[in-house]
């Protein structure tokens, strides 16, 4: 919850194994929906060009150059109460990531 309201980056590893650090350039929260662009899964294309064996048909040609968009919910869980000490703080932490 801290780092959603001091909307600091997020690190994460992609299902291939990449490293990403995604800026949280606004406030995160519960269902906010992030989309970077070019950092999905693979964009599959075949080449009607190339000669195909009987196996080859189940396996299309991948062109690596290419990406679709990575999107990422935010499920980001808030106390359903705070104390009177706990909205200071937090009253702190936005205040300090404003500066």
């Amino acid at each position: 919850m801290v780092d959603a309201l001091q909307c600091k980056p997020i690190c994460l590893t992609t299902l291939d194994g990449r490293s990403l650090r995604i800026a949280a350039d606004s406030f995160l929260a519960p269902g906010t929906v992030k989309v970077v662009v070019n950092e999905g899964f693979p964009i599959y294309v075949e080449n009607p060009k190339e000669i195909k064996k009987d196996f080859d048909l189940l396996a299309p040609k991948v062109d690596k150059k290419e990406r679709g968009d990575l999107l990422i919910l935010f499920d980001v869980e808030f106390p359903a109460t705070l104390t009177r000490e706990q909205k200071m703080e937090i009253a702190s932490i936005a205040s300090i990531s404003k500066a």
